[in-house]
């Protein structure tokens, strides 16, 4: 996510990638910097903080 917001701020990144928890697929996308969708909708995103 560091890079969404710094490097790739200008730019639509999509992150396809898979549950270390089951076989299901997770499909996140970021337009600009925000977050524009994430399936499934119980996905978990940390985007950074203290």
């Amino acid at each position: 996510m560091l890079l969404v917001s710094s490097k790739l701020a200008n730019e639509k990144v999509t992150i396809d990638t898979s549950s270390p928890e089951g076989a299901g697929r997770i499909h996140v996308i970021f337009d600009k910097g925000k977050l524009v969708t994430a399936d499934p909708a119980s996905t978990i995103l940390f985007m950074g903080g203290g």
